[in-house]
C-alpha cells in the first residue's frame, strides 16, 4: 500500500519483488505527482499466508471500496 503524510491509502497493489515494483512506481510521473489527498510519501506492506497475491489484493480493494465507497486515487489511473 503506498499512502500520504497521513497514513491515508493511494494505492493498494500485490507483487512478488517489492524492491522492482517500488521502483517502477517511483519512475511513474501519475504516481509522484500530489494527488486530491496528497502526495504518495510512505508505503507499507502486508504479507498474507493462505491466499494468492491476487486474492489478496482483491480482498484489501474490496475492503476499501466496502468503507469509502471508491478506490484509492492511484488505482483509478490507467495502465
Amino acid at each position: 500500500m503506498i499512502t500520504n503524510a497521513y497514513h491515508e491509502i493511494l494505492y493498494i497493489g500485490q507483487t512478488d519483488n517489492l524492491c522492482r515494483r517500488m521502483k517502477e512506481h517511483l519512475k511513474d510521473s501519475r504516481i509522484i505527482q500530489p494527488t486530491a489527498i496528497g502526495r504518495a510519501t510512505w508505503f507499507y506492506f502486508v504479507e498474507i499466508v493462505g491466499s494468492s497475491p491476487k486474492d489478496a489484493e482483491d480482498r484489501l480493494l474490496f475492503e476499501y471500496v466496502a468503507k469509502n465507497g471508491h478506490r484509492p486515487v492511484l488505482n483509478r489511473i490507467g495502465p
